[in-house]
């Protein structure tokens, strides 16, 4: 599988910040020396695309992504080779997890970036296509964010209770 797309945005994403980030050896070693969390952020993004886009994108004739490479490999069902691409996933959590965890060496704004590719990739594809399709949850969970203000509880000096919504 190739992971160089997502690790090369998580690349940019760092540079394009602006924080005092200049491109040096330096800056471009902390990549290097964080390659384990952005290793399992960009497989575990890739496989939640897969999984998540699997079904549609071979009906469009689009190359063959780990569902299909894992029933062509193993001779076995769609429902399986998804079962052990969900393995995969929380696999990768777990060790983004424990990498997100150890990490001293590497700024923090990449182990940020990194779970964070992975949990919106998570969410975007977890019931199903989220970007192609854009319906049912995922459109749902986009337009809750997005148009639907959310309630602020505070109180003031008074001792009143007040809602107040954030647009």
């Amino acid at each position: 599988m190739d992971f160089s797309g997502w690790s090369g945005a998580l690349l940019h994403a760092y540079l394009l910040q602006g924080i005092g980030c200049h491109l040096t050896k330096t800056s471009l070693e902390s990549f290097k020396h964080g390659s384990e969390i952005v290793y399992w952020s960009s497989l575990m993004t890739r496989l939640s695309d897969d999984l998540g886009t699997s079904k549609a994108e071979s009906e469009r004739g689009d190359v063959a992504k780990a569902v299909e490479c894992y029933m062509e490999e193993k001779g076995t069902y769609e429902e399986e080779a998804q079962h052990y691409i969900n393995d995969l996933i929380c696999y990768s959590w777990k060790k983004m997890n424990e990498e997100s965890a150890k990490t001293s060496r590497i700024p923090n704004s990449i182990v940020k970036m990194s779970l964070n590719m992975a949990r919106t990739a998570h969410s975007i594809f977890q019931h199903g296509d989220g970007i192609g399709t854009s319906i049912g949850v995922t459109k749902d969970r986009l337009i809750s964010l997005i148009a639907n203000p959310i309630p602020i509880y505070i109180m003031n000096i008074s001792d009143q209770d007040h809602w107040f919504y954030c647009n």
